[in-house]
Order: structure tokens, then C-alpha cells, then sequence
């Protein structure tokens, strides 16, 4: 007797589409983990061997010399918006700001100069509303890894002769700052540092809680 298979309706082309999801998805993943760099920890740990000490050998010569510790941030996926400054919303692709310091894993950033309202009763700081005076003088500081830090042109260019240092804007609102704080500027011995004393977040959240309307916190 003749044996023959029948055929099993929509078996084929849920198959096909089978196949298709999976590609799909394995493409995906492969893309997504692309744009996270996924690093090891000796990878980690090689990157900022090699940068730490560049920066902090650069940073005690221009503050030795007392010059500029200005520098540029240039997105390294928007190498090509430079030196155009027209931009849309959200951070932009490249931009100067003044180098501070370094931390453990990268460099500091100062964002701008600020004042707080410290309470001591509750032991928080909040910003004040306009036209207010604080009673904290703070600088707004942006945390950089070193593993988010791509090469750095030290002698910059025509259009600025400051430091360029190409990064990975990959952290949160993509951003190249793993955290915002702000921090306190000290001496000692002529040696200038800066302390970190509240997170942006937990400044945001307190000076929401009390109704208080601020612009450079929205």
C-alpha cells in the first residue's frame, strides 16, 4: 500500500514566519548590545588605566601654568554636526565646558555655577525660587567614565584649541555623564577639589516637593 503525507494547513508558512521572527530578533539583540558596548571588566580596567593618568597629568599642568582647563565634548556618532550649532532637542552633539577633576572611574565636568538653599532642620538642599538667594554656592557637575571616553585630540583645532574628547553619548537621555551632582569647590595647599554633596535628582525632587518653580532644574 501506498503511503502518502498530507499536508498540514498554515504548517509551512508558520514556519517561514517563524524563521523571520527569529532573524529579526537576533538582529535586534545584535544591534541593541552594539549601542550598549558591552564591556568586560578587563576592558574596563584597561581603558581607565590609560586615560587616568593623561588627565590628571594634563589638569595639574594647566592649573599649575594657570591656564584654561576648558575643554570640548564632541559626540563620537555625531562627529559631523561639528562645528555647526544648530541643534534639535536634547543634548547637544558637541560642546565647551570647563574641566574640574577627576574621580575614580573618569572626569568631572562642571556644568554651570549654582546657589542651593541648605535646610538644617531637614538636612536637605533645594534651589531656590527666582529671584532668591541661596545660602550654598555649588557647582552643577557631570561624571564622565574613562570607558566612555572613545580618543582625545589634545591640541584641538582652527576653530577651538582646547582638548577634544570624543565620547559615547550612551548613558541616560543619552548622555556621556553617568551622574549629576553637585559639588562643593575647596583648597588645600593650593591644591583645588571638588566635593560632591547632593545628587541633581534628590535636589530636583525636594525643590518639587515644595512648589518651588525652578528653570534650570526642569
Amino acid at each position: 500500500m501506498e503511503s502518502c503525507a498530507m499536508p498540514i494547513p498554515f504548517l509551512s508558512e508558520g514556519l517561514a514566519l517563524g524563521r523571520i521572527f527569529i532573524t529579526v530578533c537576533t538582529g535586534g539583540w545584535r544591534w541593541w548590545r552594539a549601542r550598549r558596548r558591552r564591556l568586560t571588566p578587563q576592558e574596563t580596567l584597561a581603558i581607565r588605566s590609560k586615560w587616568k593618568p593623561l588627565f590628571v597629568e594634563w589638569l595639574r599642568n594647566q592649573r599649575h601654568q594657570k591656564l584654561s582647563t576648558e575643554v570640548i565634548i564632541r559626540d563620537l556618532r555625531r562627529i559631523d554636526n561639528y562645528p555647526d550649532t544648530k541643534e534639535g532637542k536634547g543634548i547637544s552633539a558637541w560642546f565647551r565646558i570647563g574641566l574640574i577633576g577627576n574621580y575614580e572611574r573618569g572626569i568631572m565636568l562642571s556644568c554651570g555655577i549654582y546657589e542651593l538653599v541648605y535646610d538644617a532642620n531637614e538636612e536637605v538642599y533645594y534651589s531656590p525660587a527666582k529671584g532668591a538667594r541661596g545660602n550654598t554656592k555649588v557647582t552643577l557637575t557631570g561624571y564622565v567614565p574613562y570607558e566612555n571616553i572613545e580618543t582625545v585630540d589634545w591640541d584641538g583645532d582652527q576653530y577651538y584649541s582646547y582638548p577634544h574628547i570624543y565620547c559615547y553619548f550612551d548613558r541616560k537621555h543619552k548622555q556621556p555623564y553617568e551622574k549629576l551632582s553637585f559639588c562643593e569647590r575647596g583648597n588645600l595647599d593650593e591644591h583645588v577639589f571638588y566635593s560632591e554633596i547632593i545628587s541633581f535628582e534628590s535636589v530636583r525632587r525636594e525643590t518639587k516637593k515644595r512648589g518651588i518653580k525652578s528653570s534650570f532644574l526642569s
